[in-house]
């Protein structure tokens, strides 16, 4: 029975030897005969992922004088003396440390899972007296990746629920001043009717080598009244 046979690579997975190597494709050399007992295979999804296959031929080849179990006797050597006392050839490279070769699979693999905020902050997240003053703010952004370990982390905007301009209660404009990605400069200032305070909004976005990107927000709140 062969591996189509009894894995159904017709139908549900692709013979990756066959489809890059062609019929030239061994594994195993055995009294003058190639051929691979050694698959590699590949789900429909997974296909277009796979970059190359190739066989590394660092023990078919090889004489088996030299092998990985020393099974030749040596010149007056019993079959006894050898399975008793003798131990393997043993030398530090990888040729003959088998009678099969290996199957090397190059795969472009990326996941599909966005990167998850772990933590969004603003120091400080309140800017009280609300004075028309400048207060510098500054982000600490912390996030992690199922796969990736160097996300990038942008900063998108900064926004406020109120007009720049036009507050009343001695408005001043340019409320927002962008330093760099973790740093800007907020003006304490709020409408002199609006009782529900200003709120300046923060949003970043962090994507991984993979391109899968996650959007998180942090607040900055100006205070209509302290109750006094």
């Amino acid at each position: 029975t062969g591996a189509d046979d009894v894995l159904g690579t017709g139908d549900d997975y692709t013979d990756l030897l066959d489809s890059f190597l062609g019929g030239s494709a061994y594994t195993y050399l055995f009294d003058g005969q190639l051929g691979y007992l050694d698959h590699a295979l590949s789900s429909f999804d997974l296909l277009g992922e796979v970059t190359g296959v190739t066989v590394w031929h660092i023990n078919a080849d090889e004489i088996p004088v030299f092998d990985y179990n020393d099974d030749i006797l040596d010149s007056g050597e019993s079959s006894f003396e050898r399975e008793s006392t003798s131990l393997p050839i043993y030398e530090p490279n990888a040729y003959r440390s088998s009678d099969h070769d290996p199957v090397l699979v190059g795969l472009n693999v990326c996941d599909e899972i966005a990167p998850t905020f772990l933590e969004i902050s603003l120091s400080p997240n309140e800017l009280w007296p609300a004075n028309h003053k400048y207060v510098e703010v500054t982000a600490t952004v912390i996030a992690a990746d199922n796969f990736d370990t160097d996300l990038e982390i942008e900063l998108i905007s900064v926004t406020s629920d109120e007009p720049d301009d036009g507050l009343g209660d001695g408005d001043t404009p340019d409320d927002i001043v962008i330093i760099d990605d973790f740093h800007f400069m907020l003006r304490a200032e709020r409408g002199a009717t609006n009782q529900a305070g200003r709120t300046y909004t923060v949003t970043y976005m962090v994507t991984d080598d993979c391109g899968n990107s996650a959007t998180g927000t942090a607040t900055v709140f100006v205070p209509f009244s302290k109750g006094n």
